[in-house]
């Protein structure tokens, strides 16, 4: 409410918008060193988990990560940390694109088509040896990072060449066949094949040209691969919106249905028109994904759609790759809230996107980009890193969540629970542009600062003392870009200092014993805005 007052209310006469007369009075007070004084009381968050209603653990964020263009996986650098990711987070797939260029060398004309599978095979032999399956987008998705998003970013795409696969028959079956006599057919029908339609910027092909080309890959791969999962299109209902409904309709009529529908939730109002000139095009809705995933499984039941699993093959808080918020622990209580909040809704959420190493450009030598990354381009993982790590750790058993916190068990007497308070975007971010977030000011572009005193009853345990074991990655700890200030916002760094921030870009940990009574044992922590924590309960 506060934030429509501000937008609606005209400020004086002078012709400043709310915003602007904010932005003033805010200038003044930090140039003049106001301080708001962090509030005192915290909130407090009570949630009862109990060991008889365990269910088994999906980690259905850990089915699947970003990784970039096919190009990419040729590169070291990319390699390492692909092979990182796989030994410490575990994704089953990873998911790249562009595998039809010049630099795979597979050129697909009109008439004319040239390919070798050379460098495709190292791409797909990496992958396959460190038992990772490949999620392959075949659209032709461009490698484009953006600094900010604007209108302007949906006019870029003026290409039909998705429809380049259609005059290609051969071609597909060349590749199907080579992938199956190399993988062996059982491995090629573990992968998933993906055919983008309109993406976030929107494609010029029509809805009949994409579903022949879909029913062309579809028919070919499918006769030397039944097994094979393909689907599409990369839907963005901020985009798109109810005519989702009519194009999965449409896509009921036709010869082949998709094997899962696949859509991509980045936090933008695309259709309404915004009113305020100054609002950069962020939606400001909290449970932005969540609702998105609602949308979609409902427009899917009216479509008739209900059988067909719905998988979000990109999610993030952002598309730009230059938001300083992606560096900081707003982004890493952003994801653990978004897989606590949408846990058991969809089989597979793909985060956007694994490395910073993606995007990279000519404008980048500073040591933290802004980049989607869970690894900065020199290794250091990121707090979205440790949100991705915290959740892994959670036990084969789900036994009580809420908004704030999720519960888990094994049979052993062991739990782990995974924890946030996260605090939402206001105003004034919707008044910037993302790539001009100053990284000293963030405080500036959240609702509140308040901490949160969590405390969870977990019923039905053992008489006896636990070991409680509380691992967190906040504002002042295990937060890079927390340790970057400490050395100065210093640029270019020694392979020493970029070991120094590596060795302490780690959950701070903190050990304390508490006693089960009445077969409950009350565990208690105050976690501070914005901060991730990670919570090791085990009988002593």
């Amino acid at each position: 409410e506060m934030q429509q007052k501000n937008e609606d209310t005209a400020a004086s006469d002078t012709g400043e918008n709310s915003i602007q007369v904010f932005e003033r009075v805010e200038q003044y007070l930090t140039s003049n060193l106001v301080q708001a004084p962090e509030v005192a009381d915290s909130s407090v968050s009570v949630l009862i988990a109990d060991t008889m209603a365990a269910e088994p653990n999906v980690r259905y964020w850990q089915r699947m990560i970003n990784i970039g263009p096919a190009v990419n996986l040729l590169r070291y650098d990319v390699r390492a940390q692909v092979q990182f990711l796989k030994e410490k987070l575990d994704f089953e797939y990873m998911r790249i694109w562009q595998i039809f260029s010049e630099e795979m060398l597979i050129q697909l004309g009109e008439h004319n088509v040239k390919y070798n599978f050379m460098l495709l095979d190292q791409v797909l032999d990496f992958l396959v040896n460190l038992k990772i399956k490949p999620h392959i987008e075949f659209g032709f998705k461009k490698h484009t990072y953006f600094e900010k998003v604007d209108r302007s970013i949906l006019k870029i795409y003026k290409d039909h060449s998705l429809i380049r696969l259609m005059q290609n028959k051969g071609f597909l079956e060349d590749l199907i066949k080579h992938w199956t006599t190399r993988y062996g057919t059982a491995e090629v029908e573990t992968w998933y094949i993906e055919l983008e339609k309109n993406s976030v910027i929107q494609e010029t092909i029509s809805l009949e040209q994409y579903f022949e080309v879909f029913e062309t890959v579809y028919a070919i791969f499918k006769n030397y691969a039944p097994g094979i999962q393909i689907g599409g299109a990369g839907f963005s209902l901020n985009v798109i919106g109810k005519s989702f409904e009519d194009i999965l309709r449409q896509w009921k009529k036709r010869k082949y249905q998709p094997d899962f529908v696949s859509i991509y939730s980045y936090p933008y109002n695309y259709q309404n028109k915004i009113v305020d000139e100054q609002r950069n095009e962020y939606a400001s809705n909290e449970s932005y994904l969540a609702d998105v995933i609602y949308e979609a499984h409902a427009q899917m039941k009216m479509a008739g759609m209900t059988d067909i699993p719905l998988l979000v093959t990109e999610w993030s808080s952002t598309l730009s790759n230059r938001n300083c918020l992606n560096d900081s622990c707003y982004k890493s209580a952003y994801m653990v809230k978004n897989m606590i909040e949408n846990y058991g809704k969809v089989p597979t959420l793909g985060y956007w996107v694994a490395t910073d190493i993606f995007s990279e450009g000519i404008d980048l030598n500073t040591f933290l980009s802004g980049g989607c990354g869970l690894i900065t381009q020199n290794d250091i993982c990121k707090p979205a890193y440790f949100a991705m790590e915290f959740m892994n750790h959670l036990e084969p058993y789900i036994i009580g969540k809420n908004e704030n916190a999720i519960v888990s068990s094994r049979k052993d007497g062991v739990y782990f629970i995974c924890c946030h308070n996260y605090k939402h975007l206001n105003f004034r971010y919707y008044s910037r542009n993302e790539n001009e977030i100053e990284i000293e000011n963030q405080q500036r572009y959240f609702s509140d600062n308040e901490s949160l005193q969590m405390s969870f009853r977990i019923r039905h345990m053992n008489h006896g003392k636990y070991i409680v074991k509380i691992f967190f990655i906040g504002p002042t700890h295990g937060n890079v870009q927390n340790e970057w200030k400490q050395l100065g916002y210093l640029e270019s760094l020694s392979i020493y200092e970029t070991d120094y921030l590596k060795r302490h870009c780690q959950p701070e940990l903190s050990v304390f014993y508490v006693e089960a009574k009445n077969n409950e044992l009350v565990i208690e922590t105050h976690i501070a805005a914005q901060e991730i924590q990670g919570i090791v309960v085990a009988e002593v």
